[in-house]
């Protein structure tokens, strides 16, 4: 069994086991990032990732993976999270990428496989637990399977929401007593470190180059994981991660959340961002309303080097995403762009493309009509008001 060292106050405390290795119970908890993390080098080291590849198929010279390894034994069950995993047939000594989704999302299959067409081996992980997409097929095989712990988002087995509330143990947190490694932050957070030395076993991975990049809660925790893990030399948050105001700062419009000291030194961007040493690229939306933009072809470039333009359609250009979040709650109301109350998801169903009409490009498995694009579109909205929803309940 490995126990962990003494920290300058008293032994950790834990009932779960982490990374398959035994914490010996005692009293306390850390009470700094150091001691947060001090192990988790000697334990990833030492405990095997248990790696499976559960699916697997080439398209356009792509080689595509679903994948699952382990992250540790919590309370005894074992802690399992799943993904996808693509990069280019034949290649070596590949740059490779890790993708953190936002909260509600899941992994994507279209964006492995775009990064691997540019050259990339690159890993979406499902760490918010929701059913992983293959296009129109939803994937039946094994999925992400967090034990004992409930770190899916939104929460599927617990009511209670251990990302945004406080420290406070229940019958899914890691420790028994209040503990800075009962957020969810911390254990999605080792999952990616985790997720990084996955990469590194990879023989088609160039372990000196691994970025890693997320959007929302994804962004926040590739700032987080830019902070606390080396290994990581280029990492681009987007909407997320760009830390909390506190006393003292004065930011036009900016709300300061009501972070305990502890919250602020273990859970907070704050405590991470004065450790980032890798170069790193804040993405933000400019308005916090909803806008209108309107995307030409010619303002694209072609994945195909051998297409010129003027493009002529939609699959060959870059891959484009449209996000159905980041609107505005205005005195406890969701509110659109002209500031009039938000009627609900059909006021953003219908998109209209400028300059050429989309088709989705067939990714091997299940082709995508313009129908079933459209209801994804759809479910995409709803889910992400019950979000909102959800979220304004956890504040």
């Amino acid at each position: 069994m490995i126990t962990l060292r003494r920290s300058r106050l008293v032994r950790l405390a834990l009932h779960a086991c982490v990374l398959l290795q035994s914490f010996p119970l005692a009293a306390e908890f850390p009470h700094t990032l150091d001691e947060l993390w001090a192990d988790f080098p000697s334990l990833d080291k030492m405990t095997s990732l248990e790696s499976e590849v559960l699916k697997e198929w080439e398209l356009d010279g792509v080689v595509c993976r679903i994948v699952r390894y382990q992250v540790g034994v919590f309370k005894g069950a074992p802690s399992r999270v799943a993904g996808f995993y693509a990069f280019p047939k034949g290649g070596s000594k590949l740059p490779a990428l890790l993708e953190l989704h936002g909260g509600g999302q899941s992994a994507s299959l279209d964006s492995v496989v775009m990064s691997a067409r540019r050259g990339y081996a690159s890993l979406s992980l499902n760490w918010g637990g929701n059913m992983m997409s293959l296009g129109k097929e939803i994937w039946s095989g094994p999925q992400t399977d967090w034990g004992k712990l409930d770190a899916t988002h939104p929460p599927q087995r617990t009511k209670a929401d251990h990302f945004a509330g406080p420290f406070t143990p229940d019958d899914y947190t890691l420790d028994e007593v209040e503990s800075p490694r009962n957020s969810n932050w911390f254990v999605v957070l080792m999952a990616a470190r985790r997720a990084i030395s996955w990469l590194e076993q990879q023989p088609e991975v160039d372990a000196s180059r691994i970025g890693v990049h997320g959007h929302s809660m994804g962004g926040k925790l590739t700032t987080q994981l830019a902070g606390i893990e080396p290994r990581i030399k280029a990492a681009v948050p987007s909407c997320g991660g760009a830390g909390n105001l506190t006393e003292g700062d004065d930011v036009p419009g900016g709300t300061r959340p009501k972070y305990t000291p502890m919250q602020l030194v273990s859970m907070s961007d704050n405590a991470y961002i004065p450790r980032i040493t890798c170069p790193i690229l804040w993405l933000s939306k400019g308005s916090p309303y909803w806008q209108s933009v309107v995307v030409k072809l010619d303002e694209f470039v072609a994945l195909d080097p051998k297409v010129t333009a003027p493009l002529a359609n939609w699959q060959t250009v870059s891959e484009l995403s449209v996000s159905p979040s980041g609107s505005m709650i205005k005195d406890g109301q969701k509110v659109s762009l002209s500031g009039l109350p938000w009627k609900g998801p059909r006021e953003i169903r219908n998109l209209r493309w400028e300059g050429g009409e989309y088709t989705q490009r067939n990714n091997g498995l299940a082709p995508v009509n313009s129908n079933d694009l459209q209801l994804n579109f759809n479910d995409a909205i709803q889910r992400s008001l019950e979000q909102e929803k959800s979220d304004r309940r956890g504040r």
